[in-house]
């Protein structure tokens, strides 16, 4: 009788020592709500970046074009232009 006492008073602390408390559940709130936000900053300043990629390739490439117009009215291709190129 003593030990199946003693093994369900063991049993039960196992259990209530695995159970979780509202303040630990509250923390685990406040942590996943803490990941969400770095998560949209993060996404947000991702797609800005893409923008600015987008953007600078885009410059790249009517940079490119005013380069091929000035060397196609040059007479003699320079050697700038040859490096340019």
């Amino acid at each position: 009788m003593k030990r199946a006492t003693a093994l369900l008073t063991l049993t039960f602390l196992l259990w209530l020592n695995g159970c979780a408390t509202q303040a630990d559940l509250q923390a685990e709130q406040r942590m996943r709500d803490s990941m969400r936000a770095q998560l949209a900053d993060s996404l947000a300043t991702s797609a800005a970046l893409e923008s600015e990629l987008a953007q600078a390739r885009g410059e790249i490439e009517e940079l490119r074009h005013r380069i091929d117009r000035v060397a196609k009215t040059r007479p003699v291709v320079s050697p700038q232009v040859k490096a340019l190129e």
